[in-house]
């Protein structure tokens, strides 16, 4: 049987070398990378693979670029895939994609160890179906970098986080799951529709303007591994 017939989803480890294959499996739905090698000519084999893909059936993206610089290749990226309905990105990203605002019907996005600045959040304001948004340091050699990508996002952002009035007009869940939590302020009319927030973190620097957000209804707090049930209550 064709197997571009009959496969939805795909997942390619370390070590993996079908990337230029990728193209005759015409109805695939999910693509998952892990630890890309660093070699250019594989690179783009996998670029022209999502691009290809992108213009067929491919819903669901995720790329874990946690040991390699294939992240940076998707700068050059010039047909993105854009019908996707779910992206993941896990690796240092200090500034997206451009492509990414033309993800229209993009609706849950998940950003591991991007920089989480005003600027990402502008773009990313725009998405107009965006529902389910996440920023996390998970793993320990990110963590390693946190206080670099903390200093950017400072920097970026005269010493503090805004996210931006007038967008995010789908978004109902935010997650936050960072060691450091930094000065982070919604804007006013900033998330209309924004139902719950789920923050994580070992230290907090601040996060104001949360009284405006008007359906909000969960707030979820965990500090260093605990909640406590105050934390836990909705508004």
């Amino acid at each position: 049987m064709d197997l571009s017939a009959r496969q939805h989803w795909i997942e390619f480890s370390e070590g993996s070398t079908i990337g230029s294959n990728l193209q005759e499996f015409a109805k695939l739905k999910k693509l998952s990378f892990y630890k890309i090698y660093n070699n250019r000519g594989i690179y783009q084999d996998v670029i022209s693979s999502i691009q290809h893909l992108g213009d067929c059936s491919l819903e669901s993206l995720v790329i874990d670029d946690e040991s390699s610089y294939f992240l940076g290749s998707l700068y050059s990226m010039s047909s993105p895939p854009v019908f996707l309905i779910a992206l993941e990105l896990s690796g240092r990203l200090v500034k997206l994609p451009k492509w990414i605002s033309r993800l229209h019907e993009l609706s849950k996005l998940t950003l591991s160890a991007t920089i989480l600045g005003t600027a990402n959040l502008v773009i990313l304001s725009k998405l107009p179906s965006l529902f389910s948004l996440t920023f996390s340091i998970s793993r320990k050699s990110h963590e390693d970098e946190m206080e670099n990508v903390l200093k950017y996002n400072m920097n970026d952002s005269s010493e503090e986080i805004f996210i931006p009035g007038q967008g995010f007009t789908k978004l109902k869940l935010l997650r936050i799951f960072i060691p450091v939590l930094f000065p982070l302020k919604f804007s006013k009319n900033s998330t209309p529709e924004l139902l719950r927030v789920e923050l994580r973190f070992k230290m907090s620097v601040g996060i104001s303007g949360m009284e405006e957000l008007v359906k909000l209804q969960d707030v979820f707090i965990t500090v260093d591994g605990q909640a406590s049930e105050e934390t836990k209550m909705c508004l």
